[in-house]
């Protein structure tokens, strides 16, 4: 799965369709891909950030992140309220800051 779950974030395929494409339920997925970025390897979804939020709302979570103790998502979800940002959001943006800084 993990080798599925690289090869098609470098083709830039959407969470649904790699979900869709592996058999897992988008949750799923994200929990794989921290994983995978959690064991030490750099993904790029800087292209599914850029279709979810603006690029001030980036650095604003990217900010958030660079000030918390261990890149926690409880953290995040405690700091912005459900209307400012999905679920899903705050975890591929935290994805990608660990990706990008935290590695």
């Amino acid at each position: 799965n993990k080798v599925n779950i690289i090869q098609s974030l470098d083709k830039k395929l959407s969470i649904e369709d790699i979900a869709k494409g592996i058999g897992l339920s988008s949750d799923e997925l994200i929990k794989e891909i921290e994983t995978i970025v959690e064991s030490g390897t750099k993904l790029d979804l800087q292209y599914m950030l850029d279709v979810m939020i603006d690029d001030y709302e980036q650095e604003e979570l990217f900010d958030f992140f660079k000030d918390s103790e261990n890149f926690s998502i409880e953290e995040a979800r405690k700091e912005f309220e459900e209307d400012e940002y999905s679920d899903e959001e705050l975890r591929i943006a935290r994805i990608q800051f660990i990706s990008k800084i935290g590695n």
